[in-house]
């Protein structure tokens, strides 16, 4: 089983961006500091929910803050968990997707990997579980602009379950029909 775990949306502002996400009557958690990542972050939604959003604040130096310079706030990635990351990882042998470098550290150390393709507007995050929910997901569509391998490239990962992802207007659409246009996020 594959889950969607959540949507890393970079943002200028983890503060005004869980501030804007509450006029949409979405409950976000605290504010925590990942030093080790050089980021603010704040998760959306019940911890119960699967595919929550997550806002990401570059807070120093890093990978975080290279990103948003290079590509300006947006879609970071997509955490997807998994029950065995090698067999997943050697699955998508074929697929287009490329491991990034970081995962040959990371997948020793945390049972994470990330998997990369040019021309896609996201990372993917791939995390080993030992029990993946069957939660519900927050997020029932995500809607990004892709290139035309995008379809396919997304197909690869398997995710299927409950939260689509299809090309359009970048915009999420949560369980109960509202829909959150993710260029409010832009100027955050």
């Amino acid at each position: 089983m594959i889950q969607l775990n959540h949507i890393a949306l970079l943002v200028r502002s983890a503060r005004s961006g869980a501030g804007l996400l509450k006029k949409y009557g979405l409950v976000t958690g605290p504010l925590q500091t990942w030093e080790g990542e050089g980021t603010l972050e704040v998760y959306a939604g019940e911890e119960s929910l699967s595919a929550r959003l997550l806002l990401m604040e570059a807070v120093k130096s890093g990978a975080y803050a290279r990103a948003l310079e290079k590509r300006g706030p947006g879609l970071h990635h997509l955490a997807v968990d998994v029950p065995d990351l090698g067999s997943y990882i050697a699955g998508l042998s074929g697929s287009g997707w490329l491991l990034h470098p970081a995962s040959l550290k990371t997948a020793g150390q945390t049972k994470t990997a990330y998997l990369a393709r040019p021309g896609m507007p996201l990372l993917i995050e791939v995390q080993e579980r030992e029990q993946i929910s069957l939660a519900p997901p927050l997020v029932e569509r995500l809607e990004l602009a892709l290139p035309q391998n995008g379809p396919a490239l997304l197909a690869a990962l398997g995710l299927g379950g409950s939260t689509q992802i299809a090309s359009g207007k970048p915009a999420l659409c949560l369980t109960g029909g509202k829909v959150v246009d993710l260029t409010e996020f832009l100027d955050q």
